[in-house]
């Protein structure tokens, strides 16, 4: 069994988000680009396992463009969600209101026939690294006793998480592990030990199409220079 895990494609720049989706943006016209190129790739490597997003707008629609590369839909799965970050005196949750099924159903044709969604599904807590690797666990817990390959769609703190989680007997992988760009590619053999033999790659982009939300992967490097 192969599980995938990737970050959201590039999401909508922060200036030129429109009032109501400030925390929940869609994708940029890059990010678009960036779903594509991981759903190609995805196919080259003969993928065909289920497909599950955050339900947040910018996962949901990196969900949409790649399982329509794919040929196939995907599932909204709340353990996988964004986390709540406090900025200042105020949280990134503050006002957010996320999408309903019905919703997601009206703006993404590949969301599943059979999709299920909680509602509310997200959290106003703010939460420990320790606290979302516990969120994620019995979600992908009941992946591998499935036995099915999947691809996951989250966010940094949550796609960090679950590679945590799958690679908790790999501490020699564990302390060298890329940083988390949007759109990478995770793949690991989920055997005893567990084995990864993609990590954070990003082999599908064009190195001027790597990024971490808006920042490109040479000034993310140079703002940890300086």
């Amino acid at each position: 069994m192969i599980i995938y895990l990737t970050r959201h494609g590039q999401p909508m720049p922060f200036v030129d988000r429109p009032d109501g989706c400030r925390e929940d943006p869609p994708l940029s016209a890059l990010g678009r680009v960036q779903a594509r190129r991981l759903g190609e790739r995805l196919v080259a490597l003969g993928f065909r396992g289920d497909v599950y997003t955050s339900p947040y707008r910018r996962t949901a629609e990196t969900a949409d463009v790649i399982a329509a590369v794919l040929g196939t839909v995907f599932y909204p799965e709340p353990a996988i969600r964004e986390t709540v970050v406090q900025r200042g005196n105020e949280l990134t949750i503050d006002g957010f209101v996320g999408m309903t099924l019905a919703q997601l159903r009206e703006r993404f044709p590949q969301l599943a026939p059979d999709a299920r969604l909680p509602y509310p599904w997200w959290t106003c807590e703010v939460e420990t690294t320790g606290a979302i690797v516990a969120r994620v666990q019995p979600f992908l817990e009941r992946l591998l006793a499935e036995g099915r390959d999947g691809l996951l769609i989250g966010h940094g703190a949550s796609i960090d998480a679950s590679v945590r989680y799958l690679l908790r007997d790999r501490p020699d992988v564990l302390a060298h592990v890329p940083p988390n760009w949007n759109c990478q590619l995770t793949a690991i053999y989920t055997a005893s030990p567990p084995e990864p033999f993609l990590l954070m790659d990003t082999a599908h982009l064009p190195e001027d199409e790597v990024t971490s939300n808006e920042l490109t992967r040479a000034a993310w490097r140079g703002e940890r220079i300086t």
